[in-house]
């Protein structure tokens, strides 16, 4: 099996090529028929352009999240890789719902190269391109489609991570999250629980808006990895039961310093 760089499946001309792969699995992606249909030739970045336009025209039945990131990032000359261990190659991996964060993807990946048999000169394939640096990617899911995230700086505080008004009206406007609408809770930075609605995504995190008795500054954001779904009448009783004070190493040290008195 040959390897064939993206070079030269561009310098062989998109429309040749494609009459001649149409029956070789999983031959060329989504982002070089949309560059020829459109007309475009030359360079990858020319293909991420028709990519961007193949996105909105094409009207493949994929369902879910996992099938249309993976078609996302074919469209752009990329796939998902393992992380190898130093000296071995990059495998690829399908995306799968473990690489999804709320409304955000992070995903490894690199570009690939396509295979042609050596008998038939037919491309059969696609693998990790040689020698290129696996990178690690952030993507968004907003508007029933997949964008690349650019990362947002945020302060932390002890319930989780401040959200500004532009992440609230996101998530406000999310109602398709598994655990928008719902009662949660989670440990905070001080060992205590905290209990809050989850009134949508923001990224890769859920907005919680603080249930009565959670004293967190507005609605913040925590990772849905580190929430637990609860019910209602259990952040009532956690809020509505005695607070009982703790000893402390203080007066744990003057007891038994009378102790042994």
């Amino acid at each position: 099996m040959d390897r064939l760089s993206q070079k030269e499946l561009l310098s062989e001309g998109f429309s040749s090529l494609l009459k001649k792969t149409a029956q070789a699995v999983g031959a060329v992606g989504g982002a070089l028929k949309s560059a020829s249909d459109a007309g475009i030739t030359g360079g990858l970045g020319d293909v991420a352009k028709g990519a961007a336009s193949g996105w909105k025209k094409t009207g493949e039945a994929l369902t879910g999240r996992v099938k249309k990131l993976e078609k996302f990032l074919d469209d752009q000359g990329l796939m998902k890789v393992n992380k190898p261990k130093p000296g071995e190659p990059p495998i690829q991996e399908p995306v799968s719902k473990r690489d999804m964060k709320g409304n955000v993807a992070i995903v490894p990946i690199v570009q690939y190269d396509y295979t042609k048999d050596t008998k038939t000169g037919k491309i059969s394939g696609k693998e990790p391109m040689e020698g290129v640096k696996i990178e690690t990617r952030k993507y968004k899911w907003k508007d029933k489609r997949w964008e690349v995230l650019r990362d947002k700086q945020r302060k932390t505080h002890a319930w989780g991570v401040e959200l500004d008004r532009e992440d609230i009206a996101e998530a406000q406007s999310d109602s398709e999250g598994p655990l928008t609408g719902k009662v949660v809770k989670h440990e905070t930075s001080k060992g205590g629980l905290a209990y809050g609605t989850v009134v949508g995504y923001a990224d890769e995190y859920v907005a919680i808006d603080p249930f009565k008795g959670n004293r967190a500054p507005g609605i913040y954001g925590k990772e849905d990895t580190k929430v637990e779904e609860s019910t209602a009448e259990e952040a009532t009783q956690h809020y509505s039961a005695p607070k009982t004070e703790g000893t402390s190493q203080k007066n744990l040290l003057r007891q038994l310093t009378l102790l042994c008195d």
